[in-house]
């Protein structure tokens, strides 16, 4: 009995650590890497862009409406903001969620909401901040930054 004990133990060890080192490998993203990623529970495909020069994700998308809103920007956090993200293809989906923060972007210092929302590229899911921002004239209608790659992505770039 005990004869087989221990080389059971190790195949069973042996098992266990493959498939977590095959799982690992599968759900890390190289930085600069183009992936697709799903929002929400959308069936819509975003192109995104991973980055680590950004600490907030971004996605394309404009503001329809926000509950009981006033007119600053920062008076509107905590409330419910209806908001359009659209992909590259021009298909569009509505999410409602709470307005988390609001931020001012570029020279001209627009005005930008950050809402918490599932992202999910490669079957890793994360709830994640993100601003939405227009990103039409973007390589891609999402970028990744740090917040969602923390701890699945790997150093270098990818070309």
């Amino acid at each position: 009995m005990r004869k087989l004990l221990i080389p059971s133990l190790l195949f069973c060890l042996f098992v266990i650590t493959t498939k977590s080192v095959l799982a690992d490998q599968r759900s890390h993203i190289a930085i600069g890497e183009i992936v697709h990623a799903r929002i929400s529970d959308s069936l819509i495909r975003f192109l995104a862009e991973t980055t680590a020069e950004s600490r907030l994700s971004e996605i394309n998308g404009n503001v329809i409406t926000v509950e009981n809103a006033e007119g600053d920007a920062l008076a509107n956090v905590g409330k419910t903001g209806h908001f359009r993200l659209e992909n590259r293809d021009g298909e569009t989906f509505v999410i409602a969620t709470q307005i988390r923060s609001a931020v001012y972007i570029g020279l001209f210092r627009n005005k930008a909401y950050v809402i918490a929302v599932p992202i999910e590229v490669h079957g890793v899911r994360k709830f994640i901040l993100a601003i939405i921002r227009d990103r039409r004239d973007e390589e891609t209608p999402v970028l990744l930054g740090r917040n969602f790659l923390h701890g699945h992505y790997l150093r270098g770039i990818n070309h």
